[in-house]
Formats: structure tokens, C-alpha cells, sequence
């Protein structure tokens, strides 16, 4: 009967992509994989300082995060594709290599519903690490999350800070086909995701700009829209 009732709460939630995270945290197997997961992060950071007693987590644990994610990479495992890209940045704490191995399995754009969920959980990500950035621009995944139907609005937010970030870092912004995606959301014909970066900026005045080249690439980005705007 459980099984049942999980197998036909999969298929009404999955026509709205939109509630991937509610759903994940109000239904007890997405509990259970959180807690799960929690657990994991917790014996992780003891095994840290004391590596002589406990064996490597990985070892208890790698198991069932395969067999989750041969299952989500399908469409078939929504609560863990969500809590995928909620913890992304935790299971690279754990485990690395699996991580950075099985990314585009994490979100695999080859199956929306899956990738929506993983995404939606990764809008909460509060910090941006080199690598993420890396793999979420080379993978299209940042041009997907700005641009693609069907999302909330959450998610091209979050894409337009990562890449406000980025830019911010001196990361590079252009992607495989030679587009900026600075420059894409400058010209964008959607003003709100414009809005939205500029107000990151501004939100980041006083904070996190001590350093003047991070000042400078502000005004400079300024002038490029101003640009922009005048050509227009």
C-alpha cells in the first residue's frame, strides 16, 4: 500500500514541476532522504577528526546514493533529485569525485522533470564555489535556468546572482558557443532579469566590495549597459 500510495503521489505531482521542493519536504520518503543525507554529512564531519575510529562514510552510504540517482536521472525519484541539488555542495563535501562524475546525471537535461527538481533545489544554494559555477556554465545549465518555461522565478534569479557572482570573482562568463552570459541578460528581452541582477548589485554595495576590482567591474558593468541601452 505504501508503495502504491508513493508511486501514484510521483505521477499526480509530476504534471507541476513548479512544487518540487514543497513536495519534497512534505511527503515522508523526501523526509527520510533527508535525514538520511543529514546523517551521512554528520558522521562525514566527525570521521574529519577522528579518521581512526570511524570507517570512511563513503563506504556506508554510496550504495543507496547510486541506486537514488540511477532512479532520478530518469524522471522516476523526484524527492531525491531535489534534495540533489539542494545538498550538491554537501555531497561534494562528502564525496567529490562522485559529485563532480555524476553532475550531469545530477541534473540531466535530457529529462526536464528531473532536472527541474534538482534545480529548484539548488536555488537555494546560498554560496557559489569555482567548481559549481564551472560545471553549471559549461553544461548549460545556467543559460537553461535563465531562459526555460515552466520554472518559478526563484531559479532564474539564482542563476542571475551565480553569474553576478562569477562576474564579480573574474570568473569567465563566456560559454561554448562563444555567448556572454553577462550579455545575455543585458539584452534579454525580459527587463525583470535585468531588474533582478542590478539589484543583487546594489544588495551587494558596503559587503562584499572591499576589494576595488570588484568595484570597478560594477561601474564597468554599468557602462556596458548604459551601452546597451543607448544603442537600443
Amino acid at each position: 500500500k505504501q508503495k502504491t500510495a508513493y508511486e501514484i503521489s510521483t505521477r499526480d505531482w509530476s504534471s507541476d514541476v513548479c512544487s518540487s521542493d514543497l513536495h519534497a519536504i512534505n511527503v515522508p520518503r523526501g523526509r527520510a532522504l533527508d535525514a538520511f543525507i543529514s546523517v551521512a554529512l554528520a558522521i562525514r564531519r566527525f570521521e574529519s577528526s577522528n579518521s581512526e575510529r570511524f570507517p570512511e562514510v563513503w563506504n556506508l552510504v554510496s550504495e543507496t546514493l547510486e541506486a537514488e540517482l540511477l532512479k532520478s536521472e530518469s524522471g522516476m525519484n523526484a524527492e531525491f533529485s531535489t534534495f540533489c541539488g539542494l545538498y550538491c555542495s554537501n555531497l561534494h563535501f562528502l564525496y567529490p569525485d562522485w559529485v563532480e562524475s555524476n553532475f550531469n546525471r545530477i541534473f540531466p537535461l535530457s529529462d526536464f522533470s528531473s532536472w527541474s527538481c534538482a534545480i529548484q533545489g539548488l536555488s537555494y544554494q546560498r554560496h557559489l564555489y569555482e567548481w559549481l559555477f564551472v560545471r553549471l556554465r559549461d553544461g548549460g545549465h545556467l543559460e537553461r535556468m535563465l531562459f526555460a518555461d515552466n520554472l518559478p522565478d526563484t531559479v532564474s534569479e539564482k542563476a542571475g546572482q551565480f553569474i553576478g557572482l562569477a562576474y564579480l570573482e573574474g570568473y569567465p562568463l563566456k560559454v561554448d558557443d562563444g555567448v556572454d552570459l553577462l550579455m545575455r541578460i543585458i539584452c534579454s528581452p525580459e527587463p525583470a532579469k535585468l531588474n533582478s541582477l542590478t539589484w543583487f548589485f546594489w544588495t551587494c554595495r558596503g559587503l562584499h566590495l572591499t576589494d576595488r576590482s570588484k568595484s570597478d567591474r560594477i561601474l564597468e558593468f554599468w557602462r556596458t549597459v548604459h551601452s546597451a541601452i543607448d544603442a537600443s
